[in-house]
């Protein structure tokens, strides 16, 4: 009888030993296979696509040598100084605009100085970088829809100039071009129309022209002065920069050839500043990658170099971009036109 027991107890013992087996090496693998992914633990992070950096940077002047030929040999870099804003400052200014409230010293977050004042009919800005802008609330005056004192084209640009050149009076050297178009007021906001009938207004837009080329703004979206003038010429707006021309501080370089732009295109020199029907954000060429840059047009101009406070050459070029994704589309860049663009004296050095 003992060893019957012991028998069927050695028998239990072994059966017992035989499913553990094959629970462990068997059932186990099998169920974890068909396990949901979260029982596996964490997923591995995914891998970025990285697209290649291209450093060889394609480029072709398609201008015929004749519109090389035609420009001048020699350009000049002219410094200027902004206003400086202080308590004399900004009575000239009110005294010309007629302006009766009192000035304040406002700074925003972003560090920004102006100086506001606010009067129940208008607003003047006086920035301390050396810019100013007045605006006239419209829907104070009703008398202002009265199309029959509309100025001429003619009348709104003289008295655009005349009030520029009483707040910029250090600026005799410069000449402009200006261009005009008809405003309705409505109770919040200006629309552009075509024709003189009916309308309330005149936008001006003044460029200042440096021998003969125009002055380009950095944000080629943004013109230099602007100035609304409403019926019996009276000023409802202008935006205007504040500032002398230093012409006795200025110094002429050679122009760079074709050879030196595309040298400097492919060195990645210049701004990309507008770039049609696209996701690239414009800016340096050293911060946006492209494959190539075809060169169509080209002009000469001046451009506002508010770093350095600089009138510099630059070639304005108009040409066929091609992206990094293989757009293609039409761009526009800034290139410094002149050899060592850096007035001798001034201790200044431009930005590229």
């Amino acid at each position: 009888m003992k060893n019957r027991n012991t028998f069927i107890f050695i028998t239990i013992l072994s059966t017992v030993a035989c499913i553990l087996v094959v629970w462990r090496f068997i059932i186990v693998p099998r169920l974890s296979q068909n396990a949901p992914n979260q029982s596996l633990g964490p997923l591995p992070s995914p891998t970025l696509v990285q697209y290649p950096q291209n450093t060889d940077l394609v480029v072709q002047i398609a201008i015929p040598n004749q519109d090389f030929q035609n420009l001048p040999k020699t350009l000049s870099v002219y410094r200027y100084l902004p206003a400086l804003i202080n308590q004399d400052e900004l009575t000239r200014l009110t005294n010309i605009l007629d302006y009766k409230a009192t000035l304040k010293k406002i700074t925003n977050p972003q560090s920004t100085i102006y100086y506001e004042a606010l009067a129940s009919d208008s607003q003047l800005r006086v920035y301390d970088s050396g810019f100013l802008s007045y605006k006239f609330y419209t829907n104070s005056d009703p008398t202002l829809k009265s199309p029959t004192s509309l100025p001429s084209p003619e009348q709104a640009i003289t008295k655009t100039k005349d009030l520029f050149t009483k707040l910029n009076p250090h600026t005799n050297d410069l000449t402009f071009s200006a261009t005009t178009t008809y405003f309705v007021i409505n109770p919040s906001e200006y629309d552009l129309v075509d024709k003189p009938e009916g309308a309330d207004g005149i936008l001006v837009t003044l460029t200042p022209t440096i021998n003969k080329l125009p002055l380009k703004n950095p944000d080629p979206n943004q013109d230099i002065i602007t100035a609304r003038v409403g019926t019996n010429s009276r000023l409802l707006e202008i935006n205007t920069p504040l500032f002398s021309l230093e012409t006795s501080q200025s110094g002429t370089y050679p122009l760079k050839n074709s050879d030196q732009i595309k040298q400097d295109l492919q060195n990645k020199q210049g701004v990309l500043v507008s770039l049609e029907n696209s996701v690239v954000t414009p800016g340096s060429l050293l911060d946006i990658p492209l494959q190539s840059i075809i060169i169509n047009k080209l002009e000469l101009a001046y451009l506002d170099d508010q770093t350095n406070h600089l009138f510099q050459p630059i070639y304005v070029l108009l040409g066929t971009i091609t992206t990094q994704s293989g757009q293609t589309t039409t761009g526009i860049l800034y290139l410094p036109a002149v050899v060592n663009p850096v007035p001798s004296g001034t201790g200044a050095t431009p930005a590229p």
